[in-house]
C-alpha cells in the first residue's frame, strides 16, 4: 500500500502552525502565496523510506518523537543545552539535512565522483545517503549551540530544506566557492518555530556578543528568511505572514541553482583528509550578521594548505 514518507517531519511543520492542521506556504517556482495548505501533503514523497523490503517510517518515527520534545524544551525559558542534548540535536540535524530530497541528490553526484576516485562501484539509494550523513556526526561535535530567538515582531521561516549551512568566515576570504563540514568558520541554521533558530557555530571564528542565546535584529531576521527561500527546493513555510520584501528580493535574484556537492581528497599533516565539499546558492551569498561582532580572519592562518582550513 502506498503510504506518505515525510522529509520534513509534520510534528515540525506544525511548529510553524496556529492550528496544527494546515500552514501558509510561499511556493517560489510557481511565485504564489497559499495561506491554508493541509500539513500532511507537505514535504513527502511516496515510500520514501522503503528500500528492498526494509521500512525504516518506524524508526524515523521514534527519533522524530524524540526531537519533537526537545524542540518544546528549548522553546521554554532558560533552557540549557548539556553534552547529551547537543549530541541528540546534532544527530538529529544530520539526519534531517541528509532525508531531504535535493540532497540526496547532492550525494548521488558526489557517489559517482567517488567512483572515479576509487574505482568502486556499489549499490546506492537515499537510505545510503542518510546513513553515510550520520557516519558525519563527529565533525560538528566541536561546534558551539547558541539558540536564536526573533524580536517579538519578525517571525522565522522553514523551507523544505530546512538544514542551512554557510561559512561567512570562508565566503568573506574568498577562499573556495564551498566548504566542508570540518572547515574552520562553519555556521549551521536550524529553524525550529517562528521564534527560534538553533545555530551550531564554530565559536572560534567569530566574537558573538552573547554565547548561549541571543535575540535578533530586523535585519538579521531577514537574512536567515531569506536564506530559507535560497535554499528551498519548493516550498517556504509561515505562520501567518511573510515579509513581501523577500519574496520581491528572490525574484529579482539569479534563480539558476548551480547546487552540488563535491569531493575532494587533501593532504594534510596526519595522512589524508577527505573533505566533501557543499556548493549552492547559499554559500554565494555575502552575510553580515549583526549578532556577530568580529570574524577572526586571523584564525585561518597561512592559506598555503588546506589543512590550516581544518578546525583541530
Amino acid at each position: 500500500m502506498s503510504a506518505k514518507h515525510h522529509y520534513v517531519p509534520q510534528f515540525h511543520l506544525r511548529m510553524f502552525s496556529e492550528n496544527k492542521k494546515i500552514i501558509c506556504l510561499y511556493n517560489k517556482k510557481r511565485n504564489k502565496i497559499i495561506l491554508n495548505a493541509a500539513i500532511k501533503n507537505q514535504s513527502y514523497k511516496r515510500n520514501y523510506y522503503i528500500y528492498n523490503n526494509l521500512n525504516i517510517e518506524k524508526d524515523l518515527s521514534t527519533i522524530e518523537n524524540s526531537a519533537s520534545l526537545l524542540f518544546k524544551n528549548i522553546s521554554k525559558l532558560n533552557f540549557k543545552f548539556n553534552d547529551n542534548l547537543k549530541k541528540d540535536l546534532s544527530a538529529y540535524l544530520m539526519l534531517q539535512y541528509s532525508r531531504v530530497p535535493a540532497n540526496i541528490e547532492k550525494s548521488i553526484q558526489m557517489k559517482k565522483k567517488m567512483e572515479i576516485i576509487t574505482g568502486i562501484n556499489e549499490a546506492w539509494s537515499h537510505l545510503h545517503s542518510m546513513t553515510i550523513q550520520l557516519s558525519l556526526l563527529e565533525e560538528i561535535a566541536d561546534l558551539s549551540v547558541v539558540i536564536l530567538k526573533n524580536n517579538g515582531k519578525c517571525e522565522f521561516v522553514l523551507s523544505d530544506n530546512p538544514v542551512l549551512m554557510i561559512n561567512p568566515l570562508l565566503r568573506e576570504e574568498h577562499v573556495n566557492k564551498g566548504f566542508g563540514l570540518k572547515d574552520k568558520g562553519l555556521i549551521i541554521l536550524f529553524p525550529i518555530s517562528p521564534q527560534i533558530v538553533i545555530m551550531l557555530i564554530d565559536s572560534n571564528a567569530y566574537e558573538l556578543h552573547s554565547n548561549r542565546e541571543i535575540k535578533l535584529s530586523k535585519k538579521d531576521i531577514f537574512i536567515i528568511n531569506y536564506l530559507q527561500i535560497l535554499n528551498a527546493s519548493s516550498n517556504v513555510y509561515f505562520n501567518k505572514i511573510i515579509d513581501n520584501g523577500l519574496i520581491q528580493k528572490y525574484n529579482k535574484s539569479d534563480k539558476n541553482d548551480n547546487s552540488s556537492m563535491d569531493i575532494k581528497i587533501h593532504k594534510v599533516e596526519n595522512g589524508e583528509y577527505i573533505q566533501i565539499t557543499n556548493v549552492n546558492r547559499v554559500n554565494s551569498e555575502r552575510i553580515n550578521f549583526c549578532f556577530i561582532k568580529k570574524m577572526k580572519r586571523e584564525y585561518l592562518g597561512s592559506l598555503i594548505s588546506y589543512s590550516h582550513l581544518i578546525r583541530t
